[in-house]
């Protein structure tokens, strides 16, 4: 399973799809009509159009996970990484570096 994050920075917003299983990003930052079509196009049209409820969450947590707001999954990915990431550590790594 995975869910979207929503990172922001520089002036922009990055949506992610987030791996609950790896607990690592799935996509590197993509802009809006960016993620849209990458998520259109690996779920379908029907997860698609359940995006409207997904995305209502996203702004409100940073993750569209019901559980998990983009600060737990931030603080649970020490296995992954090897320590904890902020936000900006993210960021930098899947959003600036990985899209220049």
């Amino acid at each position: 399973m995975s869910y979207i994050i929503k990172l922001r920075g520089e002036g922009q917003d990055f949506y992610l799809d987030w791996s609950e299983k790896a607990r690592a990003p799935l996509t590197t930052g993509l802009n809006l009509d960016e993620f849209l079509a990458y998520y259109r196009e690996q779920y379908g049209d029907e997860k698609f159009k359940q995006l409207d409820d997904l995305f209502e969450r996203l702004e409100a947590t940073g993750s569209s996970h019901q559980d998990y707001s983009l600060e737990y999954t931030l603080k649970n990915n020490k296995a992954v990484f090897g320590k904890h990431l902020e936000s900006w550590e993210l960021f930098k790594l899947y959003c600036l570096e990985a899209n220049s």
